[in-house]
């Protein structure tokens, strides 16, 4: 699974979406939040600190991130727009406490609940700020954030829409196995061969995929070779079919899991300007 890939090239790649805007428009609020035997340490951005404004928390994706590497992207994807972000210290790294603890197939059935603890955490205590809109407080996961997100929009109604980059609907056992065997194979011969997987599932989506009551964007290339996203695309529709989801999708067919447009090396230029769009239509509904 990529570390924080999604966010880190698009910090490089999409620099230019944000040239002319003043990243200083931000104010940087230090804040501390109790979670699992540690303290999780993190900035919130805002735009003005007196009013109440919608909040999206970033989720990171796999490996020891701190906050520092999704500043940028979060900038890029809110700059002008009237809303907090919050980005933190992983558990363990930078200057959050406790142990960071990596994660495979095996573990996945207990860290991807723990990781959902800490943003359920983050949420409880945002939620009793003033800075906050409690109405529009929203999560952005890419990659593994993209299992952590929905799991904690599933477990708490404070949460009322999630945004998942390059997110996984299957199980992690299926995506390890995925990014594992196409690195010999094509994208549609690997993907084929995950419909006879039958080897170690580990965290499994699914129930929380059907529990989750609030609108979800996916936004998935069709050049991933780190998950599996051809067949998650399959699990995601099935489930919309069946349990009438407000998922959103959006497939960009030649983006690889860090949304660079393979055939042009570049990031892709419709991600983060359909993201915004979608974003803005959750904050306005209800307003």
């Amino acid at each position: 699974m990529n570390s924080n890939k999604v966010l880190a090239i698009a910090i490089a790649l999409f620099a230019n979406f944000v040239s002319g805007q003043s990243n200083e428009e931000f104010a940087a609020i230090e804040i501390e939040v109790k979670s699992v035997e540690s303290v999780i340490r993190g900035t919130l951005l805002t735009p003005d600190s007196t009013a109440r404004l919608p909040l999206v928390i970033v989720v990171p994706g796999s490996g020891s991130v701190e906050r520092a590497q999704n500043m940028g992207i979060a900038k890029a994807l809110f700059q002008g727009i009237p809303t907090n972000v919050f980005v933190y210290d992983k558990r363990g790294v930078g200057e959050s406490t406790g142990e960071y603890l990596s994660m495979n197939t095996e573990t996945s059935t207990d860290r991807i609940p723990l990781r959902t603890e800490v943003v359920l955490d983050i949420v409880n205590h945002l939620y009793d700020t003033p800075y906050v809109d409690r109405e529009k407080i929203g999560l952005i996961g890419s990659s593994q954030g993209g299992w952590v997100s929905p799991l904690a929009a599933s477990k708490s109604t404070k949460i009322s829409f999630v945004i998942c980059l390059s997110g996984v609907a299957c199980t992690v056992g299926a995506s390890d196995y995925y990014s594992d065997i196409v690195k010999d194979l094509s994208i549609e011969e690997a993907t084929s061969k995950l419909e006879a997987y039958s080897g170690p599932q580990g965290y499994d989506p699914e129930k929380a995929l059907k529990k989750i009551a609030v609108p979800v964007l996916w936004v998935y290339g069709g050049k991933d070779r780190s998950n599996p996203s051809l067949y998650d695309l399959k699990i995601l529709r099935r489930l919309q079919d069946e349990y009438n989801k407000d998922f959103t999708i959006h497939f960009y067919e030649n983006y690889n899991h860090e949304m660079i447009d393979e055939s042009t090396g570049a990031f892709g230029v419709e991600v983060i300007p359909d993201l915004r769009k979608w974003y803005l239509e959750q904050i306005s509904s209800g307003s």
